[in-house]
C-alpha cells in the first residue's frame, strides 16, 4: 500500500504557536495551500527561519511577510491566528478533524492514494494492457 513513513510524513504538519519551532521553508504549517508548505521559494538574501521571526508583539509582521513573500503566501499566512499566550508549537494530523492520528485515518488516506495511483495508471494509454500485450508480441517475433 503506502510506506507508513512517508504517509505520517505527509499527513504531519505543524500548528503555530509561539512559532519557534516551526521552519519556515521546511515544515508543513500554512492551511489552505496544498502541501502546507510556502510556495514562495526562498529569496537569495533571506535570513527567515523560523516562523517567530515574522511575528511581533501577537500580530504577523505585514511589511515584512509582503517584502518576502508572494500574494498567496501573505494571504494564508496572515489568517492563521497566533496564541495570545505564548503557547508551544505543536504537531496535528492533517488528516482528521480533530488533528489526531489513529491507524484508521492512516488507513483510510493511504487506501485513497492508492486508489488514486490505480485509477491514474488504468487511464493511462501507455499502461493500458491492450497497448502492452501488442508492443509485447512485436519484440517476440
Amino acid at each position: 500500500m503506502h510506506k507508513e513513513g512517508e504517509l505520517l510524513q505527509q499527513g504531519l504538519w505543524k500548528k503555530v504557536g509561539n512559532g519557534r519551532s516551526v521552519k519556515i521553508w521546511h515544515d508543513r504549517w500554512i492551511p489552505g495551500l496544498v502541501d502546507g508548505r510556502v510556495t514562495t521559494v526562498k529569496p537569495i538574501g533571506c535570513q527567515l527561519e523560523f516562523v517567530h521571526e515574522q511575528i511581533e508583539g501577537g500580530k504577523w509582521k505585514n511589511d515584512l511577510l509582503k517584502h518576502w513573500f508572494n500574494v498567496v503566501d501573505v494571504d494564508h499566512i496572515t489568517n492563521i491566528p497566533l496564541s495570545l499566550y505564548d503557547r508551544k508549537d505543536r504537531f496535528f494530523w492533517n488528516y482528521s478533524k480533530f488533528g489526531i492520528y489513529t491507524v484508521k485515518t492512516g488507513y483510510v488516506v493511504a487506501k485513497e492514494q492508492s486508489e488514486m495511483t490505480n485509477r491514474r495508471l488504468a487511464s493511462d494509454p501507455e499502461t493500458s494492457w491492450e497497448i502492452r500485450k501488442h508492443t509485447v508480441w512485436k519484440r517476440l517475433c
